[in-house]
């Protein structure tokens, strides 16, 4: 930055680089919730079938899959949800040491067996 600098240019610069932290406002219970909310409200009951896709799709059989193909099987299998909602989900599930989704994670996290939780009132997640 020289002495040619100008206040405007200042300006535009730091509104490309805002100081303003994001927090999440939703932890991992508050997903799973809202999630489990959705599958009992659509009558979504393919864990089964999506168990058996994930472990067909795994063809090393390390129990991980990379995250764009667990969507694509999630959207595949009709998971009931919306977009954000999908991407929030896969944004909590575990990871391994190369980003990898570990999937028995993820179907214990839309088992409503497992931990059942309380059913929530419709949340807008985009904000």
């Amino acid at each position: 930055m020289g002495s040619d600098f100008t206040e405007q240019e200042m300006i535009t610069v730091s509104r490309a680089f805002s100081a303003n932290c994001v927090e999440e406002k939703f932890n991992r219970d508050a997903i799973r919730a809202i999630t489990l909310t959705e599958l009992k409200r659509f009558l979504w009951d393919d864990l089964k079938r999506l168990r058996e896709y994930l472990i067909k799709f795994d063809h090393q059989k390390k129990g991980t899959l990379p995250r764009q193909e667990v969507y694509k099987l999630l959207r595949a299998c009709r998971l009931p949800v919306d977009i954000t909602l999908l991407n929030r989900i896969l944004d909590v599930i575990v990871k391994d040491q190369h980003g990898n989704l570990i999937y028995d994670d993820l179907l214990k996290f839309l088992n409503r067996d497992l931990c059942a939780m309380a059913d929530t009132i419709p949340i807008n997640i985009k904000v």
